[in-house]
């Protein structure tokens, strides 16, 4: 698995990191900005991510809008070998998924910080993703 963390607390950065890692490759970004590029680029490099984690509140551009751009941006490639990225959207509003119905179809998972570790792993695996045996 290649896994997109993108988070702008360092605490919760280092948190998603250490759960995801058993799983393969970790790539983290601090801001939606940041998300896209690196998500862009790993589908011109024909490394695509498998599954990105991102925060909904963050500075310069928020999960919501990076997440929707990341969407048009599988649609104008025309998705990379048929299958779109898996996003579990981490967030502190209780109210995302009545606030921002979009959000719930443009994701697998929406988890509630602060993030428990046995959930996000329940959640990983539910996607199909299992740790790496060289782990």
């Amino acid at each position: 698995m290649k896994a997109l963390i993108v988070e702008d607390e360092l605490t919760s950065r280092i948190i998603l990191q250490k759960i995801l890692s058993p799983y393969g490759e970790v790539h983290l970004c601090l801001d939606g900005n940041e998300a896209i590029d690196a998500f862009s680029s790993a589908i011109d490099q024909g490394a695509p991510f498998d599954l990105i984690c991102m925060d909904f509140i963050m500075p310069k551009l928020d999960g919501h809008t990076a997440l929707t751009r990341i969407r048009e941006i599988e649609k104008e490639k025309g998705g990379y070998l048929g299958k779109r990225v898996m996003v579990i959207m981490t967030t502190g509003l209780s109210n995302i998924e009545t606030e921002y119905a979009d959000i719930t179809a443009m994701c697998e998972a929406i988890l509630h910080k602060p993030i428990r570790k046995y959930l996000l792993i329940e959640t990983i695996e539910k996607l199909g993703f299992s740790q790496n045996s060289n782990s």
